[in-house]
């Protein structure tokens, strides 16, 4: 029979020698962050090509579980069940794959070759702009010769010193600029191949997805009590419903943005009518600050071709978020997240200045998944308590305090 003093004794030793453990190697961490930065830097290096996998099958499985149901239902017809099937699976990936393949190659040759020929026009027109501004300028401020002269003495400063930032700064140190250019180059060129190699593991996850699924809930299960796995994949559930309904429902609503936005363009008259377009509807992914992010660039580029037509775009720009964030959003997206739009600027600002674009555009769905397993816990303890989980029986203050009882309730002697 074991000593209940000695095995008390034996846990405060474990205990104290944890706690010793972690501390030695979180002052080690912390006396070389860069020697672990570079330490996770490596890591993540190695499994980008998978995270592109993950994400891509991730995105790509409603598509290819929706083409594999319809070609299963009409190739059982003429063959079994488990030759349909398969083939069904075979195919299903291929078109998912090609499909998403044919998309961005799509969405490459539009913006590539709009993004030339406006850093082109930008470069060839940048006397004719000068001139435009300072007549517009000019025009704008002939009854109010002070503001007009301190306007040119702006624009004369502003325009010598990008003269003086070319030949005197940018041209003597053309050797660094080839240096970052062919750096640049072997970050895209790298960033091709990690993605090509990601959509090879797409296809290998998409084709594997339920025996995979499989060895995961095995391996839950393995390691957790029944109670804490069956939680563990409750989470799991709740997250893909915020992840999937929050990610597929913007990449539509972007995608209906982006025609939108084209359409307008042209009835419009805008120049870079792709490029505008193709710009606003990827930044529409990011929610509340994404249409911003799109429209300031969008609009800089229209403004140096014809400053009528920039403000044009503006309202433009305006009514066709208005339409978004009123009918088009709450169609595709409906309440998948459960968030108010307080709580989405709050994820957004925490998460963008925790992990930068990527929290942007995660952000809002990951803080749905803790707002709601929160929620779920915060409600089981009322329930526990007696207590009301509606929220608008918390409005008042001492809506639930114990009250006194008034002069008339007191008891008589």
């Amino acid at each position: 029979m074991r000593d209940p003093l000695k095995m008390k004794y034996i846990r405060w030793g474990l205990t104290l020698f944890a706690v010793v453990a972690s501390s030695i190697v979180l002052a080690m961490l912390l006396s070389h962050l860069s020697v672990f930065g570079n330490w996770i830097s490596g890591i993540y290096g190695a499994f980008t090509p998978l995270v592109w996998g993950l994400v891509l099958a991730y995105i790509l499985n409603p598509v290819a579980t929706r083409v594999q149901n319809r070609l299963y239902r009409l190739f059982s017809r003429k063959h079994k069940p488990e030759s349909a099937e398969k083939a069904a699976l075979v195919l299903s990936v291929v078109v998912a794959i090609f499909l998403a393949v044919l998309a961005i190659f799509g969405i490459i040759m539009l913006i590539i070759p709009q993004l030339i020929s406006s850093v082109q026009t930008l470069i060839n027109n940048g006397s004719d702009y000068y001139e435009k501004a300072e007549t517009w300028v000019n025009h704008m401020l002939e009854d109010r010769p002070n503001l007009q002269q301190y306007a040119e003495t702006i624009l004369d400063n502003s325009y010598a010193y990008l003269e003086d930032w070319l030949e005197n700064k940018l041209l003597p140190s053309a050797q660094s600029v080839v240096t970052a250019v062919a750096t640049g180059v072997y970050s895209v060129v790298r960033w091709i191949v990690n993605f090509f190699i990601g959509i090879i593991v797409a296809a290998y996850m998409l084709a594997n997805k339920k025996k995979l699924l499989a060895q995961c809930r095995k391996l839950n299960a393995a390691i957790w009590s029944t109670k804490v796995s069956s939680r563990i994949l409750e989470i799991v559930a709740l997250s893909n419903r915020a992840f999937g309904g929050f990610i597929r429902g913007k990449l539509l609503d972007s995608a209906i943005i982006g025609v939108l936005c084209y359409l307008g363009a042209v009835i419009l008259k805008l120049p870079y009518a792709i490029l505008v377009a193709a710009i606003v509807g990827i930044t529409n992914v990011i929610p509340f600050f994404g249409p911003l992010i799109g429209a300031i660039p969008c609009a800089f580029l229209i403004l140096l071709v014809s400053p009528i037509k920039c403000l044009y775009f503006i309202i433009f720009i305006l009514l066709l978020q208005q339409l978004d964030g009123h009918i088009i959003g709450p169609r595709i997206l409906g309440d998948s997240i459960g968030l108010s739009s307080f709580w989405i600027l709050v994820s957004i600002i925490v998460f963008s200045g925790l992990f930068g674009f990527a929290g942007m555009l995660l952000g809002v769905p990951l803080f749905a998944v803790f707002y709601s397993i929160i929620k779920e816990v915060s409600e089981n303890i009322l329930l526990k308590k007696g207590l009301p989980v509606d929220t608008a029986a918390y409005y008042e203050p001492k809506a639930l305090a114990p009250t006194e009882p008034t002069d008339e309730e007191q008891p008589v002697p």
